[in-house]
């Protein structure tokens, strides 16, 4: 059981103060209450930043039962900026003029 590549991700999340806020199931098939898991991960270092789960009504003919996940607090952005550039923009023709 130590080598199940299930069991190993738990232990990866516990070994890393990680929780699994999701509790309820979010696959239901019609008519099958045994046939019922949980799909979906909220993963989370702080339990108390999850405010709500709400889970909702199935979508269509979907046995897939979506997630509305409110969360606690403002968003953290990162003090050093970061450039990146974007390729798709490039004036690539005026690029080959200045070379040649």
């Amino acid at each position: 059981m130590v080598d199940h590549l299930e069991y190993c991700f738990i232990e990866c999340l516990r070994d890393n103060y990680l929780y699994q806020t999701v509790t309820e199931p979010t696959s239901h098939r019609h008519g099958q209450n045994s046939n019922t898991s949980i799909l979906d991960l909220d993963i989370t270092n702080d339990t108390n930043f999850v405010k709500d789960i709400d889970y909702n009504i199935h979508l269509g003919a979907s046995d897939h039962v979506p997630l509305l996940v409110t969360i606690e607090g403002e968003p953290r952005l990162n003090s050093e900026t970061t450039m990146r550039r974007n390729f798709y923009k490039g004036d690539y023709n005026a690029i080959r003029e200045d070379l040649s």
